[in-house]
């Protein structure tokens, strides 16, 4: 959540994965 409130761009480059449910980076 720290992650996304740093800027709305951070969102596109990091997703929640819905397996593990934690932020995985999607570049």
């Amino acid at each position: 959540m720290l992650v996304a409130c740093r800027g709305s761009h951070v969102i596109q480059v990091f997703k929640i994965n819905k397996k593990t449910g934690m932020m995985v980076d999607t570049k």
